[in-house]
């Protein structure tokens, strides 16, 4: 309902486990997803801190979802940070979920959330 407004361009999902015990990570990978919220000091300071585990393994991502999987030394599981972004800007081609969304609670014309939230499941 946010993104539907047009008064924010990006609202990112990032989980709390990531917050809690990766912050340095998370924030080197929203630096080189999303340069523009940092300035040049921010994302050389962001490469120093993050892990070299991390900045060593690969870094995919998609039009809406950004995922690091790397190994830590010492440790038998496989870390992995998630950032999922809705935006305004959509590729010609690909949808987001929030636009199906969004345009069904306009066309309900308002009312309690949940109910709408039902009827469009």
């Amino acid at each position: 309902m946010i993104m539907g407004t047009g008064e924010v361009d990006e609202i990112y999902r990032i989980r709390g486990e990531d917050i809690t015990y990766k912050l340095d990570d998370l924030f080197y990978l929203l630096s080189i997803w999303s340069p523009h919220l940092f300035s040049d000091r921010q994302i050389k300071n962001l490469n120093v801190l993050a892990s070299d585990e991390l900045k060593k393994y690969e870094i995919r991502s998609h039009h809406s979802v950004f995922r690091a999987s790397f190994w830590v030394d010492g440790i038998d599981e496989l870390q992995q940070i998630r950032i999922e972004k809705c935006h305004k800007e959509i590729p010609k081609g690909m949808r987001q979920f929030w636009e199906a969304a969004f345009r069904h609670a306009k066309s309900q014309g308002g009312g309690n959330l949940d109910e709408i939230i039902n009827s469009f499941r």
